[in-house]
């Protein structure tokens, strides 16, 4: 039986949603993408001139560089946690009155 932490599991499945996102989310969009490559951004009022870029690319680097991101993030926790590092150690407590915050007493 494991005895892997709760913090340890629930990032290491985070992680694995980040994941099934990116390739499900990832596939679904290059498939859009090369089923209708005549999809384009629509010209804003404020720019002048010619106009003509794709809308599939800035869709795929928006929604993939986000998850990746989030990925990054859960990877170092990942990472940390599993070197036994306590990530609210010393914290409880510190900062919670700075905006007016009045559920916390001062004892």
């Amino acid at each position: 039986m494991s005895h892997t932490p709760t913090g340890l599991k629930l990032v290491r499945a985070g992680i694995g949603v980040v994941v099934a996102f990116i390739v499900s989310v990832g596939g679904y969009l290059v498939w859009a993408a090369v089923a209708n490559p005549d999809v384009r951004l629509k010209k804003p009022r404020w720019v002048e001139g010619a106009f003509d870029h794709s809308y599939w690319l800035p869709v795929l680097a928006v929604t993939l560089g986000g998850a990746a991101l989030v990925g990054v993030v859960l990877w170092t926790a990942y990472r940390r946690l599993k070197a036994g590092e306590d990530l609210y150690e010393g914290r409880m407590g510190q900062g919670l009155r700075r905006r007016g915050e009045r559920h916390v007493d001062d004892r």
